[in-house]
């Protein structure tokens, strides 16, 4: 069976099925560029990389200049798990983005017209980086409240690393500060160690830095790569009342000087899977969730994981 009928596969057998009266897309849907082979792209002689995305701007802004400098010689897939209808614009100070990008007002945009942008910019930003394939598990929430998606998840990712196996997976890290990038990271965990699949695990950095005394792989970018994060960022204009690209060329510029002491360098620092997240081949579930939570410092947040990791 071809790479793609296999993804089609496991999103058919394995994704929940939609819910009308609750659920806002439909899930399991997979986005392949045009004029794409997807068994070439994924089963040829490139390296193949997953990047696992909470939402539909995370693989920009925490890998946009590793994406930059090697979208042509490596198979990317992006994964992403939720639908994107938790950053619905309702507040005030977001009014001018509202009319500009929907032409209406914030209160009266409906959560169907959000999800649906921000799908089609994350296809927009994934033409810009030429990423072969996107898979849109759709749904609303993975936190609390939301185990089968959860479950669902975790065999989704599992068998997709049987299948594809990937010489490389992003994952976001675990001192990420937002709640879903760390359910994110659990239920990918959670699939790895389920799964026969046993490559490299790197976890990147979106809502806060890796800290600077656990060992990290360090990827050195030019300023072109950080400019071409700077505007596949920019396309996800829904999230755009953020200036996220700046934010994390700052963010790269004090991990070189942390690093290795240089002020005119940018650096990228990805978490190494046999640190925190311990080695996860047959790691039970408490494994995983407790090592995560290990990370998290704040006693409160680490509680509230927790919970949302149960329930």
């Amino acid at each position: 069976m071809s790479i793609e009928n296999t993804i089609r596969c496991i999103l058919r057998e394995k994704v929940l099925p939609s819910h009308k009266e609750k659920q806002l897309t439909e899930r399991g849907m997979i986005y392949v560029a045009q004029g794409v082979n997807l068994d070439e792209a994924l089963g040829g002689n490139k390296p193949k990389e997953i990047v696992f995305c909470p939402h539909q701007d995370d693989a920009e802004i925490g890998i946009g200049p590793y994406l930059a400098k090697y979208y042509h010689a490596k198979g990317f897939l992006f994964v992403y798990h939720t639908n994107g209808v938790g950053g619905l614009i309702r507040d005030a100070a977001s009014r001018e983005r509202a009319l500009q990008l929907f032409g209406k007002e914030p209160n009266e945009i409906v959560p169907e017209e959000l999800v649906q942008r921000r799908r089609e910019q994350a296809e927009k930003a994934m033409e810009f980086f030429q990423v072969p394939a996107g898979i849109f598990l759709g749904y609303d929430s993975i936190k609390k409240g939301h185990a089968r998606e959860r479950e669902a998840s975790i065999e989704t990712v599992a068998l997709l690393l049987n299948a594809i196996k990937p010489e490389k997976i992003f994952i976001p890290q675990p001192f990420d500060q937002h709640l879903t990038h760390r359910i994110a990271t659990y239920i990918c965990g959670c699939a790895a160690a389920r799964a026969s699949w046993d490559g490299e695990i790197l976890g990147y950095s979106v809502w806060g830095p890796v800290p600077y005394d656990v060992p990290t792989q360090d990827e050195f970018f030019e300023e072109g790569y950080v400019d071409m994060m700077r505007a596949a960022i920019h396309l996800h204009k829904t999230e755009m009342v953020k200036n996220y690209g700046e934010a994390k060329a700052c963010m790269m510029r004090m991990d070189a000087i942390a690093t290795v002491n240089k002020p005119d360098a940018l650096s990228e620092r990805y978490l190494m899977r046999n640190m925190k997240l311990g080695h996860l081949k047959g790691m039970t579930r408490q494994g995983v969730r407790d090592s995560i939570a290990s990370c998290i410092h704040d006693k409160k947040m680490a509680n509230e994981f927790l919970e949302n990791c149960d329930k």
